[in-house]
């Protein structure tokens, strides 16, 4: 993403990582954070613990690289519906 297009995000943005992603270069996090917060974007970046690329996907089964972890799932859709109840509130 580049520096004008996070200026023109208007609503909230969650970005649910894997911890231990191995597709994802873990010094992409804080360029996002910095990005988003220089934006004035009203994010939120949650980390899961354990968990790689394709968390959410339960056909997802390469181990240590893109792996369905149903806990992780979970709890990463929870987050997602406490933001839309919130902005849909």
């Amino acid at each position: 993403m580049t520096q004008i297009q996070s200026q023109n995000i208007q609503g909230a943005v969650l970005m649910l990582d894997g911890a231990l992603d191995p597709l994802v270069p873990r010094e992409q996090l804080p360029a996002f954070a910095r990005e988003m917060g220089e934006a004035g974007v009203d994010w939120q970046l949650l980390s899961y613990g354990g968990a790689v690329h394709s968390f959410t996907d339960p056909a997802a089964n390469s181990p240590g690289t893109a792996q369905y972890n149903a806990t992780v799932s979970r709890r990463a859709f929870t987050a997602m519906y406490a933001l839309l109840d919130e902005v849909f509130a």
